[in-house]
């Protein structure tokens, strides 16, 4: 056995752990959780009022998206500098690995469907996403 063996057994049991545990959190996190943590993921800290109005959710929904999410180490709450009274919520380097993962899942899913398809369609979805991105651009949602 090579001195690389044992090294590629530990990573595969590593990543099979790994797996498990973002399959098992994909099931138990609730559309509205995973909108939230991506919220946070993308622009910060907020405070729950501010998540709840981004996410058409009424106070008390957040409010307990946000405990589900705190449970799971996802997030965390913390004094809002602007104001010691109240707090905010970030998430955690746990919740930014399981967006990160999902999203790299996603985008790899929408990659290979994407080399599946004949060129010419490949080309018109690079050109499509391209017009996209720019409408994007130009209503300020980058």
């Amino acid at each position: 056995m090579s001195a690389a063996e044992p090294t590629a057994e530990a990573a595969a049991a590593l990543f099979d752990l790994l797996t498990h545990t973002l399959e098992r959190r994909t099931r138990e996190l609730s559309i509205g959780g995973a909108a939230t943590l991506f919220t946070l993921w993308r622009s910060g800290p907020r405070r729950a009022t501010t998540l709840a109005t981004i996410e058409g959710v009424t106070a008390p929904t957040m409010t307990a998206l946000i405990t589900s999410l705190e449970r799971d180490g996802l997030v965390e709450r913390r004094a809002d500098p602007a104001d010691g009274r109240a707090s905010i919520v970030a998430i955690t380097e746990s919740g930014s690995a399981y967006i990160e993962a999902r999203r790299d899942a996603h985008i790899a899913e929408l990659a290979a469907g994407i080399d599946e398809l004949p060129q010419p369609l490949r080309t018109e979805l690079v050109s499509a996403a391209d017009a996209l991105a720019a409408l994007a651009h130009r209503l300020g949602d980058t």
